[in-house]
């Protein structure tokens, strides 16, 4: 009875032993998998693909955790850096404009040319305020690629662009139908030295 007692006992052991070794080859899988993904994911952020995401593994993901809150504050910092670039590089752009004229209106065509393209509008004007006549008078216009030639005038707080210049503040009008074009104002303060 002994020897019998003695491989039951010693079944049992082994039973245990294996269900304990199992127990921790699928917790050491799952802890390699979560640093397999975390290390992964580190990777895609480390070659700035800042448009991934994981799904942290419970409460317990510190690390993952963590690597979402890197991500998403590497993100804002390279956002935050492509638009102050983005400014510099027009700034530098109508810097050396300034530099080749002498003219007004010239001047004002070329910076108004550039700058519509450089931001991506459809059109855009220039209008100098006329402190004898209390007046907007427009400088330059450029649509669709090339520059137009009109001449209008605008009392300070009159029309789209008066009212504008009036409130000192950019104006965005909704479209009624699908055929208007949007259209941004936006008034431009020069310093001029006396």
């Amino acid at each position: 009875i002994i020897p019998l007692l003695f491989m039951t006992v010693v079944h049992f052991l082994l039973k245990i032993r294996e269900r304990d070794i199992s127990f921790y080859k699928d917790e050491i899988s799952k802890k390699d998998h979560i640093i397999n993904k975390n290390a992964s994911f580190a990777k895609e952020i480390g070659e700035e693909n800042y448009n991934i995401s994981i799904e942290p593994d419970g409460d317990n993901d510190t690390l993952g955790k963590s690597l979402l809150v890197m991500r998403d504050n590497l993100l804002a910092n390279h956002t935050r850096e492509a638009e102050q670039n983005w400014i510099a590089e027009g700034k530098n752009m109508i810097s050396n404009i300034l530099r080749l004229y002498n003219k007004l209106e010239e001047l004002g065509d070329s910076v108004l040319e550039h700058l519509v393209i450089y931001i991506d509008a459809i059109q855009g004007a220039i209008y100098l305020y006329n402190e004898d006549e209390k007046k907007l008078v427009s400088l330059s216009a450029y649509a669709y690629n090339r520059k137009k030639h009109f001449n209008t005038e605008y009392k300070i707080g009159y029309g789209l662009i008066g009212q504008c210049a009036y409130e000192r503040d950019s104006t965005h009008k909704t479209p009624k139908t699908d055929n208007y074009f949007t259209i941004t104002t936006r008034p431009l303060r020069l310093n001029r030295s006396p």
